[in-house]
């Protein structure tokens, strides 16, 4: 998996933060519906960018559900042993378990439900030290957050550039079809005056292109020597009907 590719499920687990847990082992799971189906229902550990980062979230998270409602919250010892402690809901019944805070966290919660065996025995004492633990989770938390407003925010800048990219796309193509359309006209428009030119054209062009490929009759000056004593002649076209000559050469 490329750097990138964990880059991008980093800020999925961020992003959707409430809908995933803690496992034992760091990796992460959704039990949300919405996810049901879903490839990310299971992030592995491995698959994320800055995971110390990503769990202190997660840590801070389940400690500040607790420690808000922490007259509810009781502390429990199933194995005996002070590492592996669990926490209650006395009106729920519900279980944490002390990996889901991380080590700092729980230490602090412990103490703060009023376990004073072990190493919470000089707890009271070291309040000061606890106080600077949960601001450095806290600053953590707010680094984050201020990196997500930003890629979010570049996120939109890059949706905004490329909206605005198509949009010239769209009139650069426009634009061009605009363009052809004006040539194709103009186009039209000459062949049209061609074609008028044509029809308008005098007797004496149209006879010049009939005998232009016949020698000795082939240009102007001669096919006008050749119909000159006959066009003022007002008996040649009756002669020309009578001959059946008048249309051979149109």
């Amino acid at each position: 998996m490329t750097s990138e590719q964990k880059k991008v499920d980093r800020n999925f687990i961020i992003d959707n933060l409430d809908k995933y847990i803690l496992d034992s082992r760091d990796n992460f799971y959704s039990f949300d519906l919405e996810m049901d189906g879903d490839e990310r229902c299971y992030i592995g550990k491995d698959r994320v960018d800055g995971l110390g980062s990503v769990m202190d979230l997660f840590f801070l998270r389940d400690f500040e559900k607790l420690y808000k409602e922490k007259d509810k919250w009781k502390v429990v010892n199933p194995s005996g042993l002070d590492c592996l402690f669990e926490y209650e809901n006395i009106v729920s019944g519900e279980r944490k378990k002390w990996y889901e805070l991380g080590e700092e966290l729980s230490y602090i919660l412990t103490g703060e439900l009023g376990y004073r065996k072990s190493s919470w025995d000089n707890y009271d004492e070291v309040k000061v030290k606890n106080e600077e633990i949960l601001q450095k989770y806290k600053k953590n938390r707010e680094k984050i957050k201020q990196e997500r407003e930003q890629r979010q925010e570049q996120e939109k800048l890059n949706q905004e550039k490329q909206r605005l990219k198509q949009e010239q796309e769209k009139i650069t193509q426009k634009e061009e079809k605009d363009r052809l359309e004006k040539q194709q006209q103009e186009l039209e428009k000459r062949e049209k005056e061609l074609e008028e030119e044509e029809q308008n054209e005098n007797p004496n062009s149209i006879i010049l292109k009939k005998f232009s490929s016949i020698p000795n009759f082939n240009t102007k000056e001669k096919i006008e020597a050749l119909i000159e004593p006959v066009k003022n002649n007002p008996n040649f076209l009756q002669q020309l009907k009578a001959n059946n000559i008048q249309n051979n050469y149109r």
